[in-house]
Formats: structure tokens, C-alpha cells, sequence
């Protein structure tokens, strides 16, 4: 991520979550390695889940651990990662106006690779 100042899009989920899954609708074709040209990483944190994780600094940890260290309460969230794992930008809480839940994506993607350096 560091080298390539790349930032992280990180979909805070949890089961039984609509909204989740249509934040999932749109995640999901954004993180084609073609879809993006490379221009993120995405993953999936579960909020009530206690499966294994490593963190940024490599620490055996949980789903659900993550959340709470994060404050993240509600789903879906979608927080923009840098390489250190600090939130750049603002998050994107719940699904506001589904016509422009892409679009919020897109731009939350572009302020992460501007915060991390990466020339558009």
C-alpha cells in the first residue's frame, strides 16, 4: 500500500445487514483488479464477528475487535485506509442516496490516494 500509495476500502459489515449487502452491489464490481486499475485495496471487516485477523502492526486479533478499537457501530460503514491504518477522509455511514452510493465511493477513494501522495 505504501509503495504504491494505494489506500484501503474497508466495508464494515454485519450479518443479517440489507444495506450491507447492496454496499456489497457496488464494492464488489469496484474491486475487479481491472475495475480500478489498482487504485485500491477493499476489504471486509464483520462487526459480530469473532474470526481471526492480523491488524496493521501484524497483532492476532478479531473482527469484532477491530470495530470496537475503530468506534464503528453502524453498518454499513465504508472508512478509507491509509498504510499506517489510520481513517483518511470522511466515512461513508449507512447508504444515503442509493443513485450516488458509487460516486461517494469513488471520491472517498480519490481523497485517499490524494492524502497518500498517488498522482491521478
Amino acid at each position: 500500500m505504501r509503495s504504491e500509495r494505494m489506500p484501503m476500502v474497508v466495508l464494515y459489515s454485519q450479518a443479517g445487514c440489507n444495506y450491507c449487502d447492496t454496499a456489497r452491489n457496488y464494492l464488489i464490481p469496484m474491486s475487479a483488479p481491472d475495475a480500478q486499475g489498482r487504485r485500491a485495496l477493499f476489504r471486509q471487516i464483520n462487526i459480530d464477528s469473532d474470526a481471526d485477523l492480523f491488524d496493521f502492526y501484524g497483532a492476532r486479533t478479531t473482527h469484532r475487535a477491530i470495530a470496537k478499537s475503530q468506534k464503528v457501530r453502524f453498518t454499513p460503514t465504508v472508512r478509507i485506509i491509509d498504510a499506517s491504518g489510520h481513517a483518511v477522509g470522511e466515512e461513508i455511514v449507512g447508504m444515503r442516496l442509493e443513485d450516488f452510493y458509487g460516486k461517494y465511493i469513488e471520491n472517498a477513494i480519490d481523497d485517499g490516494r490524494r492524502h497518500m501522495g498517488a498522482a491521478d
